[in-house]
């Protein structure tokens, strides 16, 4: 009772003065203000809702009778209990997006300003899906943030969590770290996610590339899957991963939980954040403990500092690895893995490292726009321009 109640009447505080034009802007905000009152007067109700003690049925009542006490005006009923219960337990009106499984990405950079990612092409989010001020969006963002585990204030302005649950990744910053609004983005993975042949007919891949990225996996080859965010690289590496040999066990390493995948296979595990109090666990320690583990392969959702180090030595000894980094191109991915050891493991001569990065990978995958943009094969070391030597093998549409 006490987090639930503490978690909500600090952010819940509305004084109902806010001016909203837009009918379902009124409608939110009639939602709103019955689930302010709800967390001031029946916080142990819902506790005992969120955890299983009692039915939602209950609330039916109280939230008809708060509705009937304080003149709040919606037409539907049941349009108000479904309402407040999306809210409450839910993502409120951005419920539908959440389930709508063609939807990848929610990104909002102001209260009044959204776009959605649906099959790779972006949308601008209706208006239905806004809300009506700074105020009642940055209250909505906070509570997301809270109910999944983490800390957001005017300390702690940025925070990034995962919700098992729905397979969401949340990013929220309020002022003082954004100068005026506040900012969500969630990246959505799907309940049944794309396999190989999904990929084809998305338009991803084509059928030789599907076929040639089987191989890949089923030979066990080391491979990176690079690109900016959102290119399609955890969703590909996910695809390919489900055809891994199921004799065969991997680690799965991830800040966030993003891969789920549904083999019994794989282990896998997650960071502990130094906010989230004990021991922190980065992913760099999770990759160098894997090391000591009886394993057949390692895959590190997104590699972004120290762990590039413990992974190419993951790939110079007899496992499979595979990952994704942020790489302008797939020649490129090699300078971004060394300028990530060089900044965080300042020892090793960059020969020494490129030299292991050539033997630690098969292929770079290039994503672009949410499709294979091009395969190089890594030939090696190239000991006289002190360069990983790649040759693009796919470019687009040709094997």
């Amino acid at each position: 009772m006490t987090r639930l109640n503490t978690i909500h009447a600090k952010h819940f505080n509305s004084d109902g003065n806010d001016a909203i034009n837009h009918v379902e802007m009124d409608k939110t905000k009639v939602i709103t203000n019955a689930v302010d009152i709800l967390l001031t007067e029946n916080a142990d109700l819902i506790v005992d809702i969120e955890s299983g003690k009692k039915k939602r049925k209950e609330l039916e009542g109280k939230i008809i009778e708060i509705a009937n006490n304080k003149k709040l005006h919606i037409d539907d009923r049941t349009e108000l209990i479904v309402g407040v219960h999306n809210y409450l337990f839910n993502y409120g009106k951005l419920q539908p997006l959440v389930e709508d499984e063609d939807v990848s990405d929610i990104d909002f950079t102001a209260y009044n300003h959204g776009i959605i990612k649906r099959n790779g092409v972006k949308e601008l989010l209706p208006s239905k899906y806004l809300f009506g001020s700074e105020r009642d969006f940055q209250r909505f963002a906070k509570t997301l943030i809270v109910r999944n585990e983490g800390i957001i204030n005017e300390n702690l302005s940025h925070e990034r969590v995962a919700d098992e649950r729905y397979r969401l990744r949340i990013n929220v910053a309020i002022p003082p770290r954004n100068l005026k609004y506040t900012s969500m983005n969630i990246r959505k993975h799907r309940q049944n996610p794309y396999t190989l042949d999904d990929l084809v007919n998305l338009g991803m891949i084509n059928k030789e590339q599907k076929s040639f990225l089987l191989n890949i996996v089923r030979e066990n080859k080391k491979f990176l899957l690079v690109g900016k965010g959102a290119s399609g690289k955890t969703t590909l590496l996910r695809a390919m991963m489900m055809n891994a040999d199921p004799l065969d066990t991997y680690l799965v390493m991830e800040k966030d939980t993003e891969l789920y995948f549904n083999q019994n296979n794989f282990i896998q595990q997650r960071i502990k954040k130094e906010n989230h109090g004990g021991i922190t666990v980065t992913l760099g320690d999770l990759v160098k403990d894997g090391l000591t583990m009886s394993l057949d392969g390692y895959v590190v959702g997104e590699i972004v500092g120290d762990e590039a180090w413990h992974f190419i030595n993951a790939g110079v000894t007899d496992h499979m690895v595979a990952g994704s980094l942020h790489a302008l191109s797939a020649k490129d991915a090699s300078n971004r893995l060394l300028s990530m050891v060089e900044t965080f493991n300042p020892g090793p001569k960059s020969e020494t490292i490129l030299g292991l990065i050539a033997r630690s990978l098969d292929y770079i995958i290039h994503m672009k726009d949410f499709k294979i943009n091009e395969i190089a094969e890594v030939k090696g070391y190239d000991y006289d321009k002190n360069k990983v030597d790649t040759e693009i093998i796919d470019v687009g549409d040709v094997i």
